[in-house]
């Protein structure tokens, strides 16, 4: 076993009924830069209060592993941000002998951060535009929607301002389309500087 976990790309922890350390595998380490010092002392309090030092929010990393650890019985699935930006998926479960008894418990913490940058810029170009980043479409549509409801309810009005911008297949035809896209997003620059944050 603890040969596959030395092989794993999951960082294991594995803690006794009285808090101890019985294990951390390379990865572990690695992955929060936790000295061999504190490791080989055995000392999980130790090893909690370097760990949630490099937590985004530290207060609640320590509620959780508190939850934990005096709810035995419990599994927990869930993601921690660290101050460095990267994002850990950590699940934790106890460790139940053959005769059901709590033994301690296992952490296993995972980098997701590359996956979760992936899917939040699927989701961002589900409604932006891939060359300016300014909304498309979609977004557009469904924000003009919500604020013709809102200038309803208000006996308001709405502003929709288009722009074209003249000539511009001429810069394509004459420059090529590398130097259009830098023209395209030059606009889409100034536009957003020009706008509010609230605006689209």
């Amino acid at each position: 076993l603890e040969a596959q976990s030395e092989t794993t790309i999951d960082a294991i922890l594995v803690v006794n009924q009285s808090q101890h350390i019985e294990y951390a595998n390379h990865q572990f380490r690695v992955m929060f830069g936790v000295p061999d010092e504190i490791v080989q002392s055995g000392d999980d309090y130790a090893l909690i209060a370097f760990v949630a030092s490099k937590v985004e929010d530290r207060d609640e990393f320590l509620r959780q592993v508190d939850y934990l650890y005096s709810h035995p019985d419990e599994k927990s699935r869930e993601e921690i941000r660290l101050r460095s930006g990267a994002i850990k998926e950590r699940y934790s479960s106890p460790l139940i002998d053959a005769n059901g008894l709590y033994r301690g418990r296992i952490w296993y913490f995972r980098d997701i951060t590359e996956r979760r940058a992936a899917e939040e810029r699927s989701q961002f170009l589900a409604l932006h535009d891939a060359l300016t980043g300014l909304p498309h479409r979609v977004l557009l549509q469904d924000r003009l929607d919500t604020a013709l409801a809102n200038a309803r309810r208000r006996h308001e009005t709405v502003a929709l301002l288009f722009l074209d911008l003249d000539r511009f297949k001429s810069i394509n035809d004459t420059f090529g389309h590398s130097c259009g896209d830098e023209v395209l997003q030059e606009v889409a620059r100034r536009l957003r500087d020009g706008a509010r944050e609230q605006d689209t």
